[in-house]
């Protein structure tokens, strides 16, 4: 018999709660606009799976349990949102009993959250409980059994010896004849009434104990009068009453006695919640049948609604043919049927009329995914998504509430992908989606190669035979595979002027007609520091003091930096399967990659490349056979091995940095004095970026006691986007040129095997390591030439002139400037740390110690943060270092590559292809052209 005693502890607990929500800190909202508490019952699933479920599942929701993670709840707001959660908890208890041990699970978490989030601690007050049992004696029960008797009222028996109302009551005196010891008399209440005199004749009872008033002793023992009631001794703590036909009670009797009352007040106590409990079910049982009454007559009504409407036969069955489609009322006749949904939502597809049909041969199967982007579905989605805060479940719960036919098999995890992570609003590609009407993913469009199924058959075999093979398909390797067979078999379609197979329109092939999607690691860019200007102008004034005090010509103030280039894409990355759970890469841990250190001087001067190579021989290294071998070493380029204790790492390490200077540096500064007939002790300028190597101790000790005459200066740290020659200018359009020049090997590779007569399907790519180091040097040849020839040394100077902070800039003539000595005098009397820092020829490295971003890892995010292999390295270098630079001699047109006028700036500030022929979406599937787009 607990379900009174639980009720009122659970009444207690949500009283408690409710105490809590309101103690809530302030500083937390109050009814933001923006709330994502919405509670309530959801009224299907209240019908089909009962209130605790209906409960439990908007309570996962409002709190986002599922994310977690085994952390407490939290809350984050106040306000009505808190009331109408109680009022649920509530009507739950009430409407739900025999669910309320879960409820209150739930119930005990809220008060967990509600301290937790700052609530303050109130103390909570319940009803007195009434708990007994068989056990309960002395007076650890009293307290209890008063309580219940101060409620009940007079026992029966304490009724009994009450005075009848207008009657008189007289002292009697009743004289102990059992104690023989003394002649005690004790004084009762003697009452005058009928009652009283009615029941004289009958057998007396045992009187209560009375307390007397206390009183001295001193009249004990002393005579009285014959024939006179002797007068009234007051007993002090006299306890029974001395009258005739009584006897006095013993401890243990009255001990019994008490045991007797307890019981029967116990008893009492028991068959009164019995009988509360009882009449408590009966009316939550009535309570419940009236709810099941009043639900019947509803669904009854609705039902005949829908019936008189033609939704329902007359049987009351739901017709297959409903008079909606697409959320707009059409004539009864004729309507489709609503499984054909993912037709329905696709137009221009009606010509689908059996489950298989040929369209010029090719077999074009119906459609089993709706289109969620077409207008009339679309319009609703895109009106619900704001009314519930872009909560995904929120969005497909109030659709299929709405419009239950059309988004029935709509799903969250659909709705999630079409929503931006960086804020409440469609993602960029779901907008481009909608503007288009439709998905592009397995809808077979191939724009311009529409009317060549040939082709497309070809190139979509060969990349299935390289992903079965576990070879690496990325967007290069692709595009290299579609320019070779389009050159072999309709090579006038690269002649058109308008297409270029661009990377953009690759990757739309490689997502229509086998559904592949790319999978990349992203790193966050490193963070430039809030002082980023203050640093790299002291680092300014070094280069000028240094320059200005030894009298350094711009010539040896030299910027190195190293690159990552890779021979084909990164093993890591890949087109596979949209949503494959497993994908096989061979030799996935094998890098086909290699750094090259690029070098130049303010003066506009390129200094010889050096690569470096994973491995710890010479045998790592381009062989002497290489293709354009000779002409490397005559220009002073330099191959070594990084001898890294990771054996695949190919990043510079302390025994290539020594090479270098050994083998690039020194040789060109030597060269520099002699041309210039400089003095023998010529100091020098070596400018930096703080990679470990280079701030390491070994590295500054060598150069400190092996080259005394180079000064070296860091680039303050994450600073070499803003501040460092190679990164801001030069290192994209040399890794653009490489990019470019590995995709003319793959083509022409591919050709060359098509054009020996191989089959398609024989078509294999080189792996081969040794073979793509040869095919290296040739490519890096013609980079450097590029930069020594023509307008490259004014390019060289350009990427210089667009370090600047404030307004200083690494242009010869800015630190030439008689103006840039006078500011330096300035700033050596307003820094007086920096000054003690030249006069000692010392300084800190700012960042030394941090966490520098140019490591090896930033090689797995190949190709993310590059221009389309398409884009002419004209362009690039317009874009990269401003107008009137872009027109080199080796920056035509041609096949692939388009012109300028087809490249427009795309996200990042990176350059994109932009020609028609290369839109999917500009031709229908039948090959014709698309006049204008929707």
């Amino acid at each position: 018999m607990e379900l009174k005693s639980n009720t009122s502890d659970n009444i207690s607990r949500i009283k408690y709660l409710s105490k809590l929500f309101k103690s809530l800190p302030d500083d937390l909202p109050l009814n933001p606009a923006s709330s994502r508490y919405r509670f309530g019952l959801d009224g299907e699933e209240l019908e089909e799976n009962g209130h605790w479920y209906a409960l439990n599942h908007n309570l996962e929701i409002c709190f986002q349990a599922h994310s977690l993670r085994g952390e407490p709840l939290k809350i984050t707001e106040r306000g009505k949102s808190l009331d109408t959660l109680l009022k649920m908890l509530q009507d739950g208890m009430r409407e739900a009993p025999g669910d309320a041990e879960l409820i209150m699970n739930w119930v005990e978490r809220l008060i967990a959250a509600a301290m937790v989030s700052g609530a303050k601690n109130v103390k909570q007050t319940s009803k007195r409980k009434m708990a007994f049992s068989s056990s309960d004696e002395g007076s650890a029960a009293q307290p209890a059994i008063k309580t219940a008797l101060k409620k009940r009222g007079p026992t029966r028996k304490a009724r009994d010896r009450l005075p009848v109302k207008g009657t008189a009551v007289t002292p009697i005196t009743i004289v102990d004849d059992t104690d023989t010891s003394s002649d005690t008399e004790t004084t009762a209440p003697r009452v005058h009434s009928e009652p009283l005199r009615a029941r004289e004749t009958a057998k007396p009872k045992m009187p209560r104990l009375v307390a007397l008033d206390d009183s001295d002793d001193e009249h004990d023992g002393d005579d009285v009068d014959d024939g006179e009631l002797p007068k009234p001794v007051r007993k002090r703590q006299s306890t029974l009453f001395a009258f005739s036909g009584f006897k006095k009670l013993s401890k243990a009797e009255a001990d019994e006695q008490n045991r007797r009352e307890m019981a029967e007040t116990r008893q009492e106590a028991e068959d009164e919640r019995v009988r509360e409990a009882m009449v408590r079910n009966l009316r939550e049982t009535q309570k419940r049948e009236g709810a099941r009454e009043r639900k019947r007559k509803s669904r009854f009504s609705k039902k005949a609604k829908e019936i008189r409407s033609g939704k329902r036969n007359s049987a009351g069955k739901i017709m297959k043919k409903l008079q909606m489609v697409l959320g707009h009322e059409t004539p009864a006749a004729g309507v489709p049927d609503l499984s054909d949904l993912a037709e329905l939502s696709r137009p221009g597809k009606i010509w689908k009329k059996g489950r298989n049909v040929k369209l010029k041969g090719t077999i074009q199967n119906r459609h089993s995914r709706t289109n969620w982007y077409h207008p009339y579905l679309w319009v609703h989605i895109n009106n619900v998504a704001s009314r519930v805060a872009w909560s995904p479940t929120f969005i497909v719960s109030t659709l299929q509430k709405d419009h239950p036919s059309l988004f029935a098999k709509l799903h969250r995890g659909t709705v999630f992908k079409w929503i931006s992570k960086k804020g409440k609003k469609w993602s960029k590609k779901t907008v481009e989606n909608v503007a288009r009407r439709s998905v592009l993913a397995r809808t077979g469009r191939v724009g311009i190669l529409s009317p060549h199924r040939e082709i497309v058959e070809e190139v979509t075999s060969q990349l299935k035979d390289l992903r079965l093979s576990g070879v690496p398909v990325n967007i290069l390797v692709a595009r290299s595979i579609l320019i070779a067979v389009i050159k072999e078999r309709q090579p006038e379609l690269l002649d058109r002027g308008d297409f270029f197979c661009s990377e953009s329109y690759v990757r739309d092939f490689l997502e229509s007609t086998l559904d592949w999607s790319v999978r990349k690691g992203t790193r966050a860019a490193a963070h430039i520091p809030d002082n980023a200007d203050d640093l790299c102008e002291a680092a300014f004034f070094r280069i000028v003091h240094l320059a200005n005090w030894y009298d350094i010509p711009l010539s040896l103030l030299i910027n190195m930096d190293q690159t990552g280039v890779y021979l084909v894409p990164g093993n890591n990355v890949t087109f596979n399967d949209r949503g494959a759970k497993q994908v096989n890469i061979a030799s996935k841990d094998e890098k086909r990659a290699y750094t090259l250190v690029v070098a130049s001087s303010c003066a506009g001067d390129l200094l010889p490349f050096q690569q470096v190579w994973s491995g710890a021989s010479v045998k790592s290294c381009p062989t002497g056979n290489a293709k354009g071998m000779e002409e490397a070493l005559d220009r002073g380029f330099h191959f070594t091995f990084a001898n890294s204790p990771k054996k695949t790492s190919h990043f510079s390490t302390f025994k290539t940095m020594v090479e270098w200077m050994e083998c690039v540096y020194i040789p060109y500064v030597n060269k520099i004095i002699r041309d210039e007939e400089l003095p023998e002790d010529q100091k020098s300028i070596l400018f930096i970026d703080c990679y470990p190597v280079h701030t390491g101790e070994e590295f500054r000790n060598y150069c400190r006691h092996h080259h005394p005459n180079v000064f070296v200066i860091y680039v303050p740290a994450n600073c070499t986007g803003i501040y460092q020659p190679a990164d801001v200018g030069l290192q994209r359009v040399t890794k653009h040129a490489l990019k470019q020049e590995s995709l003319n090997f793959l083509v022409e590779s591919h050709r060359q095997q098509l054009a020996g007569g191989l089959k398609p399907e024989a078509v294999r790519f080189t792996h081969s390591l040794p073979v793509l180091r040869d095919a290296t040097v040739a490519p890096a040849v013609h980079v450097y030439d590029m930069f020594k020839q023509g307008k490259g040394p004014e390019l060289v100077r350009k990427a210089w002139s667009k370090c600047q902070v404030k307004q200083w800039c690494l242009s010869p003539e800015v630190i030439q400037h008689r103006d840039t000595k006078a500011a330096l005098r300035k700033y050596l009397q307003d820094h007086p740390t920096f000054k003690a820092e030249i006069d000692a020829k010392i300084g800190d490295v700012y960042g030394i110690d941090s966490e520098h971003v140019n490591t090896e890892d930033d090689f797995n995010n190949e190709g993310a943060d590059m221009d389309d292999s398409e884009v002419p390295i004209g362009s690039v270098i317009q874009e990269a270092l401003g107008n009137g630079l872009g027109c080199m001699p080796f920056s035509a047109a041609g096949h692939g590559i388009a012109s300028s006028e087809h490249t427009a700036v795309h996200d990042g500030g990176f350059l994109r292809g932009l020609a028609e022929g290369d839109d999917i979406w500009a031709w229908n599937v039948d090959g014709t052209r698309i006049s204008t787009l929707p």
